[in-house]
């Protein structure tokens, strides 16, 4: 998705977690305002996050995304 509206990086929590893919797409245009989709695909037999992990370390890119970006407004 080398498009410059998404990207995909792969996630690893810990080094005892196994590694998943994380999704990120600009949403929508600028003239009104934008939205960042984020989505995770793991392996196949992962049934959950158990440990919140996964779900910790996206919400620290969005809050690491979201000061970036008021430091350039």
């Amino acid at each position: 998705m080398p498009d410059g509206r998404s990207w995909e990086v792969v996630v690893q929590p810990a080094w005892w977690m196994l590694p998943t893919k994380l999704r990120a797409s600009v949403v929508g245009d600028a003239s009104d305002r934008l939205d960042l989709e984020v989505t995770t695909e793991s392996q196949w037999f992962i049934v959950g996050d158990v440990f919140r992990g996964y779900d910790r370390q996206i919400a620290q890119f969005l809050r690491d995304l979201e000061m970036r970006l008021a430091e350039t407004a």
